[in-house]
């Protein structure tokens, strides 16, 4: 089953140059269904259930292999949910996706492998998609990068917490005792700097924590007074445009030495100075902090902590990937690989055919009118 010699599906998945904002290097895009477009009940008939068959690489002869997070591939429903870490995204000249399937029975590379799922978040010390089960077995909340900062739900959580995100399902926050206990396995970063991120959608006031490491000087991401707010070691900054509307907004701050940024929607709006050494001795949690009172009441998804300050171009970017799927990428193009091949015979006077859209499959054979 060795890639890609034995792999029949192979479609072109280009990125729409408008969509990207700069040159991004190390770049973690997310593929769902809605890119397939055209392409997409073809793909999921070729592919396996839990997409144990699924590769990506940024070439047509599938040299360059990328690493995967496959959180979920459903050919019945006709639903994805994957994370890819490509080389780079520019908006000059954006680089091409490849797909490859149709290899019945493979399975996905090891988590900890060249091309598995840890290798997808190599420069962040945790990342939680929240599509889990907050009633399951504890630890509920896997964290995908391998680091064991996995999330224990708090606050008899049950199933019906785990409703419609951002990305695939997210978790439901009563405000009140709910949160996700995540330990204190994550850095405290001290003078290193970071970016922390969250998916959000609220109609909160006060101050309240979306997630954040408590204990000395703490860290967090919320709001506050109707905006999003980083605070660290009692100072902070909140953003100017309002985000507790009911929808969902991405929230970022980004900090490097004493100067940090706060960012909605992947817009930069504001920046804060801050105390330049961080070394919070409390545990990372999700939905607060470990601070009575500042639980907040909101739709959580997809929280990052990462270890590099992630550049603004950059979070434009993941914004206009994460926001609009299906418009980051143009329709999928068959570049040979999974086509319809065969024979086709036509034995009538006169044959027309008319097409309109885009041609998805190509045919492969020989045609023979009689």
């Amino acid at each position: 089953m060795a890639f890609p010699a034995d792999y029949a599906l192979l479609r072109k998945i280009p990125i729409d140059a408008t969509a990207v904002t700069g040159s991004n290097n190390a770049f973690t895009g997310l593929i769902t269904e809605a890119v397939f477009k055209l392409s997409k009940t073809f793909i999921f008939t070729n592919t396996d259930n839990g997409g144990g068959d699924v590769r990506f690489s940024t070439d047509e002869a599938g040299t360059n292999q990328i690493a995967l997070d496959v959180v979920s591939w459903d050919t019945s429903g006709e639903t994805c949910q994957v994370w890819y870490l490509a080389d780079g995204v520019d908006s000059v000249s954006p680089t091409d996706l490849y797909i490859w399937g149709d290899n019945t029975g493979d399975s996905q590379p090891a988590v900890g492998a060249a091309f598995g799922r840890n290798a997808v978040w190599v420069n962040y010390a945790g990342v939680w998609h929240l599509g889990e089960d907050p009633s399951g077995s504890a630890p509920q909340m896997l964290d995908s990068t391998g680091n064991g900062n996995n999330g224990t739900s708090v606050g008899s959580m049950v199933s019906g917490d785990s409703v419609a995100g951002q990305i695939g399902n997210a978790l439901d926050f009563d405000g009140v005792t709910q949160n996700i206990a995540c330990g204190s396995g994550l850095p405290q970063m001290g003078t290193s700097s970071f970016t922390h991120s969250v998916w959000i959608k609220t109609s909160a006031t006060g101050t309240k924590v979306a997630s954040g490491r408590s204990g000395g000087n703490d860290h967090w991401l919320g709001v506050q007074s109707n905006k999003a707010r980083f605070s660290a070691a009692g100072a902070g900054v909140n953003s100017t445009t309002s985000v507790n509307n009911g929808a969902f907004h991405y929230i970022s701050c980004a900090k490097s030495g004493t100067a940090a940024r706060v960012r909605v929607d992947g817009v930069n709006e504001a920046s804060g100075t801050f105390a330049a050494n961080l070394l919070p001795t409390g545990g990372f949690a999700i939905g607060e902090f470990g601070t009575s009172g500042f639980n907040i009441n909101a739709v959580i998804d997809e929280v990052r902590f990462s270890l590099t300050d992630i550049s603004d171009d950059y979070n434009t970017t993941e914004y206009s990937n994460q926001n609009d799927v299906a418009s980051f990428y143009l329709e999928p193009v068959d570049v040979g690989g999974g086509g319809i091949s065969g024979t086709i015979t036509q034995t009538a006077q006169s044959f027309t055919q008319s097409l309109s859209g885009s041609v998805v499959n190509s045919y492969t054979g020989t045609i023979t009118q009689n």
